[in-house]
């Protein structure tokens, strides 16, 4: 059976300003979960607000809120780790939506590191103006499918 302590403010809301506010560990004692709140609200400053392990210890997945919204403007706002620590995927959020201007938003990683899949969003809608929203690739990195959005609509684009 898991086990967890929680700390609440005077208000009975998940809060602590100095370490994670909740905090579970397995039947074993290893920790599998630590969580960031302040005033009942997933928060935490430059850092993942909940980071979750793997039985190992590794890091399963890390995941930035401000204000329990998930957003981080200087990286990827969810990151999850193969148990080998090599990255499995990125999700890049701003204000609660999946959205990057510079790149994908979402990339899907194969075990040995190599991108799975790309996939453009802005505003929470798969867009691209230059090229597929949406590209999978073979583990050898060749092009298996594209598949064309603008503003969440799919289309066919027309052959030049």
């Amino acid at each position: 059976m898991n086990r967890s302590k929680e700390y609440r403010n005077e208000k009975n809301e998940l809060h602590r300003t100095d370490g994670p506010a909740v905090i579970r560990w397995n039947k074993d004692g290893f920790v599998i979960e630590e969580s960031y709140f302040v005033d009942g609200k997933k928060h935490r400053d430059g850092r993942p607000a909940v980071i979750e392990y793997y039985e190992n210890g590794a890091v399963s997945m890390e995941a930035y809120f401000t204000h329990d919204v998930s957003h981080r403007e200087d990286g990827p706002a969810v990151i999850r780790y193969h148990e080998d620590g090599l990255v499995k995927s990125e999700d890049y959020y701003l204000d609660g939506k999946k959205c990057r201007v510079d790149g994908p938003a979402s990339t899907t990683y194969f075990g040995d590191g190599s991108v799975s899949e790309d996939s453009y969003y802005q505003e929470d809608k798969l867009h691209r103006e230059d090229g597929p929203a949406i590209i999978i690739y073979t583990r050898g990195g060749d092009l298996v499918k594209e598949r064309w959005f603008h503003h969440g609509e799919e289309f066919t684009p027309s052959p030049e």
